[in-house]
């Protein structure tokens, strides 16, 4: 899954705010907004600030997201395998 598709989960799954992440990791609230909805990137040491800042079970499920295959991506291929 993409980082900023599994952060946006990640926030919602542990009922983060993102204006209290963003402060924590000393970065713009609409900085990390832009981020969870696509639209900008960020530099990595940028999102290894936010992911630091997470808590310990949260960082957890953050970085196993990242590591595995995003739903639609899935859903996609085993319908083009099907064609």
């Amino acid at each position: 899954m993409e980082g900023y598709k599994a952060l946006d989960k990640t926030l919602k799954r542990f009922h983060l705010q993102a204006k209290t992440l963003a402060k924590k990791a000393d970065i713009n609230p609409v900085q990390l907004s832009r981020y969870r909805n696509g639209s900008n990137d960020l530099y990595s040491e940028t999102l290894l600030r936010i992911v630091r800042n997470l808590p310990a079970e949260a960082k957890g499920y953050y970085w196993l997201l990242t590591m595995t295959e995003d739903e639609e991506e899935e859903n996609d291929e085993v319908k083009t395998a099907k064609v």
